[in-house]
């Protein structure tokens, strides 16, 4: 499986072709042959928080050999882990190169796992390259640091979950809108509630029906409360045929 591979390359395999605990472990031993990490000189891998990455058996082999383990935040490694962002790629190009002209040259055989390592060989060398992880630090804004190297224009995707929560909002009845505080009586008033309840606590299950029975269209809209019909209405009916 190693035929070919670059000089102190180490295969590990598994049948799922997932990453395992076992396999992440055996993986920071051979990091630790070559990097060598001590008390005064600690490595630091940044990575995601994949659940193979972060458990008991690799924080316990990270401390006693030295390393920081610092972990990005869920659905971020596109912009702020440095391999996907400027090694990978490259990688992804040349290893395809490789692949097509071993294909043009053995017409008709397939490609094996025996044959991986082979092409990785060339794609290593020519991607993972001084400059291109230095510039992968330095795009991520890791190092050099720099704090501004998102703009607001990243952070859009974001924004449809940056409004408040509506359980919130009906949970406090001084916050709650003056449409619905005039449509809704919610410490006195059993038509709101799905079953009635002689308790005033708005935490208590019942008052699940309030959206349901009470708020209005506007009434959702000041809340917050988006609805399939608010994104995309119902279509209106066509015009009855005339006879």
């Amino acid at each position: 499986m190693l035929n070919g591979a670059p000089i102190g390359t180490k295969g590990m395999a598994n049948p799922s072709g997932w990453m395992t605990e076992e396999i992440f472990v055996e993986s920071l031993k051979h990091f630790v042959n070559h990097v060598q990490p001590t008390v005064d000189k600690k490595a630091l891998i940044i990575m995601d928080n994949h659940a193979t990455h972060v458990n008991l058996q690799v924080v316990d082999f990270a401390r006693k050999n030295h390393i920081i383990i610092l972990t990005l935040p869920p659905h971020c490694s596109h912009r702020m882990q440095p391999l996907d962002v400027a090694v990978y790629g490259p990688f992804k190009s040349r290893y395809k190169q490789a692949m097509n002209n071993w294909l043009t040259g053995n017409p008709g055989k397939p490609v094996t796992i025996y044959e991986v390592a082979e092409f990785v060989n060339p794609a290593f060398s020519e991607s993972f390259t001084i400059s291109n992880i230095c510039k992968s630090f330095e795009k991520t804004g890791i190092y050099p640091f720099n704090s501004n190297i998102f703009t607001d224009d990243d952070f859009l995707p974001s924004s449809i979950t940056d409004r408040p929560n509506p359980s919130s909002l009906i949970n406090d009845n001084s916050s709650l809108p003056s449409i619905l505080q005039s449509k809704v009586d919610l410490t006195q008033s059993d038509n709101i509630l799905d079953q009635p309840s002689t308790s005033s606590n708005l935490n208590s299950p019942s008052t699940s029906g309030i959206v349901n029975k009470n708020i209005t269209k506007e009434g959702r809209e000041e809340l917050g409360i988006v609805s399939p019909e608010m994104v995309r209405p119902f279509p209106t009916a066509p015009p009855r045929k005339k006879k």
